[in-house]
């Protein structure tokens, strides 16, 4: 079954916009953003229109690609020190002269909404989103197994988790949430090797993908009924046929002949980490990309920034 990311999404903003109404708070984010990558720019918008929606405030302070260390601390200090700014984010990756580990230690523990810093009170909204698919998914199988003598909910403390990945945005942080949570989990990464990985795959309950790359979990290796969340995207270029050179915006015609004639058109499309359609024959429950786990880690993040405002409105004298 298909995992609606957007529907889990809506329901968490609408929640957070009633939560903002009615404490009369105008939580606001601080990002900073290096460079131009339009990965980057993506997702900023992406969190402009969560937080619009919610009743939020994000401030995006745009800096040279060319950016020094000593600057963006400057930038993140002056930031923890204005009591109107409630979270602060840097946004990831960095360009290759920048090391995270560097400069996200400069954000105080109350504005860390991101989760990145080892002591932050928030967990991140990527592991955030991990988890609230799988209460999606606790309720659905409670759902079909209510109607199916057939189907059995899984003992969810016994969940054996494979998370393939160990990067600081994602990997890390949902392996070591999940690992807190008391769950099972092992990680795969850029050194394990095909035959192994695809053993693991085959032996876990989860899996959860964080690569970026295009058919990192097979189908065939899955065990039958598995839960397959996609968190890693890559984008490619698609030939859409049979569009008429007339209504087309791009493309190379494939016959000549005027306005009548096929086109080959080009498109940029965002894919996940697997087939969805095979695998969709095999996992029980699966993401979808995009529309997965991309909303749902926007509201998480969207849901720690109230959290900072409401403590730090608590606690301010």
């Amino acid at each position: 079954m298909r995992i609606d990311g957007k529907l889990i999404a809506q329901k968490i903003l609408e929640n957070l916009k009633r939560t903002v109404a009615q404490s009369s708070l105008s939580p606001t984010l601080f990002v900073i953003l290096v460079g131009e990558s339009p990965a980057s720019i993506s997702y900023i918008k992406q969190k402009e229109k969560a937080s619009k929606l919610i009743g939020a405030r994000i401030i995006v302070k745009k800096m040279a690609k060319s950016a020094k260390l000593a600057k963006l601390a400057q930038l993140v200090q002056e930031a923890n020190k204005n009591s109107k700014t409630h979270g602060i984010i840097v946004q990831l990756p960095l360009p290759e002269h920048l090391n995270p580990n560097e400069i996200l230690p400069y954000i105080t523990l109350d504005k860390d909404v991101d989760g990145f810093t080892p002591n932050s009170p928030f967990t991140p909204p990527v592991a955030m989103a991990i988890i609230k698919i799988l209460e999606e998914v606790k309720h659905l199988g409670r759902w079909q197994a209510e109607r199916s003598e057939a189907m059995t909910p899984p003992r969810w403390t016994e969940l054996k988790f494979l998370v393939i990945g160990r990067g600081l945005t994602a990997g890390k942080p949902i392996a070591k949430t999940l690992r807190k949570l008391g769950y099972q989990v092992t990680i795969a990464h850029s050194q394990t090797k095909l035959a192994q990985l695809a053993k693991l795959v085959k032996y876990a309950d989860v899996i959860v993908s964080c690569v970026g790359k295009p058919d990192i979990v097979k189908a065939e290796d899955l065990k039958p009924g598995a839960i397959v969340i996609g968190v890693g995207i890559h984008r490619e270029l698609t030939h859409l046929r049979g569009e008429k050179s007339g209504e087309s915006r791009t493309g190379v015609p494939a016959t000549g002949g005027g306005d009548t004639s096929e086109v080959n058109v080009l498109k940029w499309k965002l894919v996940g980490d697997f087939d969805e359609e095979e695998i969709s024959k095999v996992a029980s429950f699966y993401t979808p990309t995009p529309g997965g786990i991309g909303p749902i880690n926007v509201a998480c993040l969207m849901e720690n920034l109230v959290k900072a405002a409401l403590n730090q409105t608590q606690t301010s004298p």
